[in-house]
C-alpha cells in the first residue's frame, strides 16, 4: 500500500542522490587546485561563479563600470588560503563572506562539505521513508509478524492486513 506521499519522497530520495553525486564529483575535481577548476561569467559580467580548492565562490558586482581587481581567481584565493593545510585545500573550512569598504561587490565563499551535508539531510530522509519491507513485516516499521494473528502490529500498533 502505498502512502500519499511516496511519489513526492522517491522523487527526493532520487534528485537529492543525483545532486549529491554531482556535488561530490565536483569535490573531487576541484580539490587541490589553488586557481579555479570551473569558472563561468555571467553575460553582462556581474556575477561571477568559480569552484577550488573544494569550494565555491560567488561574486556579485554591483556596478557595471567598476570591476574590482579581486574578480581574477587570486581575488578568490587570498595569500592565506594558500598557506592552509591540506585538510584545508580540500575544502573544510567555514563559509565567508567579503565586501570591499566601498560596497561594489559581495563575494561568497562555500565550502563543498556544506553544500553535501544540507543536499544529504532530506536525500537520507527520502531513503528512509522510501523503503520497502518483505512479505510477512509490517509496512510501517518493519517488524516481522510471523505468527501473528491479533491484525495489528505489536511494535507501533498499525492495523496489518491479513492474506
Amino acid at each position: 500500500m502505498k502512502t500519499r506521499g511516496s511519489r513526492f519522497w522517491r522523487a527526493v530520495k532520487w534528485s537529492g542522490t543525483v545532486a549529491c553525486a554531482v556535488t561530490v564529483v565536483v569535490w573531487l575535481l576541484s580539490a587541490g587546485f589553488s586557481k579555479s577548476a570551473y569558472r563561468w561569467v555571467s553575460a553582462d559580467q556581474r556575477t561571477h561563479l568559480v569552484t577550488y580548492c573544494g569550494r565555491v565562490g560567488v561574486m556579485k558586482i554591483k556596478h557595471s563600470l567598476t570591476v574590482p581587481p579581486s574578480v581574477t581567481e587570486r581575488g578568490f584565493i587570498s595569500s592565506t588560503h594558500r598557506l592552509e593545510s591540506r585538510l584545508a585545500s580540500l575544502g573544510f573550512v567555514l563559509p565567508t563572506v567579503h565586501a570591499n569598504a566601498n560596497p561594489t561587490y559581495l563575494r561568497l565563499v562555500i565550502p563543498l562539505w556544506l553544500v553535501l551535508l544540507v543536499l544529504l539531510v532530506p536525500t537520507v530522509v527520502g531513503w528512509k521513508r522510501c523503503r520497502s519491507f518483505s512479505v510477512g513485516h509490517c509496512r510501517a516499521c518493519g517488524y516481522d509478524l510471523t505468527g501473528n494473528v491479533s491484525g495489528t502490529c505489536p511494535e507501533c500498533g498499525t492495523a496489518v492486513m491479513t492474506a
